[in-house]
């Protein structure tokens, strides 16, 4: 791949996804706000730029899912179903070790002309994610016992099915971290051709080895090779990173000081925590209240879950565009916090603040008008077709106020503080939409157009309670912290652990 300044598709070199040199690296001087700001369209450029990388990492992964249902359809009906019950476990205990805060700790790093930090905050990820991972791939292992203490008939395929996944989760999370070291920096390109390449091996494997496509005669392994090539997949993915990213391209000796015990220190690592648990915790209960909704839906009636859970598919069709931006949003403002550029950084949020709603406006409209041949991806049933038609209105108010409220998390989360969207997203779940659902189905109307407008209001509530946070924040002090981590946090404590590692040695 070419370098920036040998871009074959003439892309200035201050958005380019892929570079040897990050972008920032001519936007900013040390920790000095640049001395030319970026015009309002070459900021727009950027985003949309940047927004295109985390796009196609987002699209790869949704194929690999997509590619593993559509393969176990074609096995069976049971193995579908084993498959869906195993992840239910996983989903509902895997969800701990996706809070991707890691950016932020290199964004201001990189900002603050720290950079050999960045490389630094990488390892006390690693050291924390793989804390997590270990006890996470324990649970998988326990998936059949666990089924089976809830009268679950497919325990024992559906057991086979998480073990052989559980053994994937150190390349994902090992991927997912250097993904975000390498996309904090506004190098997003390796990530998002490897995933592509991960997405398109998995479907070949999957087409060859689980279904014996295009031998003649044969039918494959069947379901045991579903996750198997899964597996297979992530760790090619992950080598092909390696290989490509930082053997090849060398992109990684820029912000990687090397690796070193000293570099993980009880300050740090509290630091990393502080902010990572309330952003893996409000995962975790955004999935235990979908699966609630989910409950309230089953009651229902067969048809209508059918149509929540095909539709929930649209809305996280959408939340991938809008996820994308507010991934560009993270790694642009990260940066600039930590430049203590505070003048650009509320432009930035200003700007993908309305960058958002015209592509919300868009995607609302878009699903509003043909609602209808959507449904035919999921359905030929004219039963539900015409279930989908008919909550067009209130799916598409779910669907703009669910991604503005994602966006709006990111905004805090950018800078630092997970602690506030996480509580604002509680209150969002467990005391508007849940309660909200259940009241509006009661009272009101019983069905899921009544179902959408009570987990619209719950979105709703969540954005003007993140509203308040936003205009409540004081800059200042953002800047300040992110300073402290760009620094490495020399805290008092920091600098005791390491006067007796000196000692010790």
């Amino acid at each position: 791949m070419a370098r920036e300044e040998d871009d074959p598709n003439g892309q200035d070199s201050n958005v380019s996804m892929n570079s040897d040199v990050p972008a920032d690296q001519q936007l900013l001087d040390g920790s000095q706000p640049p001395s030319q700001p970026l015009g309002t369209l070459a900021v727009i450029k950027e985003l949309l730029v940047l927004a295109l990388g985390f796009l196609g990492y987002r699209l790869s992964w949704v194929a690999i899912k997509t590619t593993d249902t559509a393969l176990l359809g074609h096995v069976g009906t049971e193995a579908l179903s084993a498959s869906a019950i195993a992840d239910l476990w996983m989903a509902s205990t895997g969800v701990f070790t996706f809070g991707g805060v890691l950016g932020t700790f290199v964004g201001n790093a990189v900002g603050s002309g720290n950079k050999k930090m960045a490389g630094v905050w990488l390892q006390v990820s690693l050291v924390v994610l793989g804390a997590i991972t270990i006890p996470t791939m324990a649970l998988w292992f326990l998936t059949e016992p666990v089924l089976q203490a809830f009268g679950q008939s497919l325990a024992h395929k559906a057991g086979i099915y998480a073990q052989i996944l559980a053994l994937c989760l150190p390349a994902r999370t090992l991927f997912g971290q250097v993904s975000q070291f390498f996309s904090a920096q506004k190098i997003i390109r390796p990530s998002a051709y490897v995933s592509a390449f991960g997405a398109v091996l998995n479907l070949v494997l999957g087409l060859l080895l689980v279904l014996g496509i295009p031998v003649p005669g044969w039918n494959g392994f069947g379901y045991i090779a579903c996750p198997s090539v899964t597996v297979a997949s992530e760790y090619s993915q992950l080598v092909m990173f390696f290989l490509y990213a930082c053997l090849w391209k060398r992109l990684h000796e820029e912000c990687w000081g090397g690796c070193a015990p000293s570099h993980i220190t009880r300050a740090r690592v509290w630091e990393y925590i502080k902010m990572y648990t309330p952003a893996a915790l409000s995962g975790a209960s955004d999935w235990w209240r979908v699966s609630v909704i989910g409950v309230f839906a089953a009651r229902l009636g067969s048809t209508e879950v059918a149509v929540f859970n095909a539709s929930y598919r649209i809305t996280w069709m959408t939340l991938t565009v809008i996820g994308s931006l507010a991934g560009a949003l993270r790694v642009k403002l990260a940066i600039q916090l930590g430049a203590k550029d505070i003048t650009a950084g509320k432009r930035t949020v200003r700007i993908c603040t309305a960058i958002v709603l015209i592509f919300l406006a868009a995607l609302c409209a878009i699903v509003g008008l043909c609602v209808g041949h959507i449904a035919r991806i999921f359905s030929n049933d004219p039963v539900i077709i015409d279930s989908y038609v008919g909550i067009r209105v209130p799916l598409c108010l779910m669907i703009f106020v669910m991604n503005l409220s994602v966006f709006f998390e990111s905004i805090p989360a950018a800078m630092g503080r997970t602690r506030a969207p996480f509580y604002a997203g509680l209150a969002g779940s467990w005391v508007g939409q849940v309660p909200g659902v259940a009241a509006v189905l009661y009272f009101w109307r019983e069905d899921l157009y009544g179902l959408y407008m009570g987990v619209s209001f719950g979105y709703l509530l969540l954005c003007f309670i993140l509203i308040g946070i936003i205009f409540k924040i004081d800059w200042e002090e953002i800047v300040s912290e992110a300073q402290a981590r760009g620094a490495g946090h020399k805290t008092e404590a920091d600098a005791t652990d390491e006067e007796h590692e000196g000692e010790g040695a």
